[in-house]
């Protein structure tokens, strides 16, 4: 295949309009990796006009401009293979969120069969993992719902008989020391087990709010003050809170008890160091947030921390976290994470405000406006 179009002449501005149509990133480069056309998707998202790209080099670009395509990669390759290749490929933009990518590169060859140039496509598929990511939520929930209901039926029964005969070994006065301090672990274990069986049965079930206006201030200043007794660490909490901020639909406690899990998770990342609670009022919207500055999270377990049972730590059932992102969604909230290692950690309870409306009733938890 020969590919000569002429710049500046009809068939150049017929291609520029059809591979404008496209959605898609486009760009069109010769052996080299120089550039020698590109669409509106990526003029949109590079800024400038098509002159300041033709003839440049893909990989002169990666280093110096906006270009975030692996270009060389990919190139390099179907150079290589002499073949399409189709890969998906992700990049963290400056604030920490991940994009996925799909991209494809076709070779294009002239008369003799030599590949003269490269087309490489990039469709951003970021939003429908996110679909795709939901969906094996629910999928996972609806599979823990049934699991909690097998354990509530099979495993606390037999386990409440063993707490019981453990804790009536303990009131017979001529038991040796010995075995009282066996019969005593079997006690603190099966107790705690059963705190766990709960916790399972408990966050697989709805969670019933009485739904009202939340005065999120006032809910942080009394959570910050709560958390700010008990630590043993180095840890500074600090409060900042927006004036003239609306109340939010919610339920105050579980609300706070969500603050206290993101506080909680900060506090046990850090062996010293400040936690930035901070309240503002956006764009219609009521931001709830809890920062630190400590080592921040991976990105490749960023997705997994709101995960039931996830858990980083020797102790506890991995599911504060999952049940902090459980409670905001169901008031139609949302949860955003943003972290970088070395830079510290923020999350974000975005929620909804109450509106100066007569029936509040009509704006159920979840419901889009």
């Amino acid at each position: 295949m020969q590919l000569q179009i002429t710049p500046g002449g009809p068939d150049n501005v017929l291609f520029n309009n059809l591979i404008d149509q496209f959605e898609e990133d486009i760009v069109l480069v010769d052996t080299a990796g120089n550039i020698l056309n590109l669409n509106k998707s990526l003029l949109d998202l590079w800024g400038g006009k098509r002159e300041d790209y033709i003839g440049k080099n893909c990989e002169t670009l990666q280093q110096t401009g906006p270009v975030c395509l692996n270009t060389q990669f990919f190139f390099d390759r179907v150079m290589e293979e002499g073949r399409r290749i189709t890969e998906t490929y992700t990049d963290v933009t400056e604030d920490g969120r991940m994009n996925y990518y799909h991209v494809n590169v076709f070779p294009l060859r002239d008369e003799n069969g030599e590949i003269c140039r490269l087309v490489l496509t990039r469709r951003n598929t970021t939003a429908e993992m996110q679909i795709e990511q939901r969906l094996y939520q629910s999928q996972k929930m609806a599979a823990i719902g049934e699991l909690s209901t097998y354990i509530a039926h099979e495993i606390r029964n037999p386990l409440f008989a063993i707490g019981g005969f453990a804790n009536a070994l303990l009131r017979i006065q001529s038991l040796d020391e010995s075995a009282r301090e066996k019969a005593r672990i079997i006690l603190e274990e099966s107790q705690r087990l059963d705190d766990i069986l709960k916790s399972i049965i408990n966050f697989a079930r709805p969670t019933e709010q009485a739904l009202g206006a939340v005065d999120v201030n006032e809910l942080a200043a009394q959570t910050v003050e709560l958390m700010g007794f008990g630590t043993e660490k180095n840890i500074t909490i600090k409060l900042q809170i927006a004036e003239h901020i609306p109340h939010v639909h919610g339920n105050a406690e579980m609300l706070k008890q969500c603050l206290i899990n993101l506080i909680k998770n900060a506090q046990e990342a850090m062996e010293e160091g400040v936690i930035d609670v901070r309240t503002r009022y956006v764009d219609g919207i009521v931001y709830l947030e809890v920062g630190d500055n400590g080592p921040g999270i991976p990105q490749e377990l960023q997705e997994k921390i709101f995960s039931p049972f996830f858990s980083t730590k020797d102790k506890g059932s991995g599911l504060g976290l999952a049940m902090t992102r459980k409670i905001i969604n169901e008031i139609g909230g949302k949860l955003l994470l943003h972290s970088q290692v070395g830079h510290g950690t923020l999350v974000t309870m975005a929620l909804r405000p109450v509106l100066a409306v007569e029936d509040e009733e009509t704006l159920i938890p979840g419901e889009k406006k």
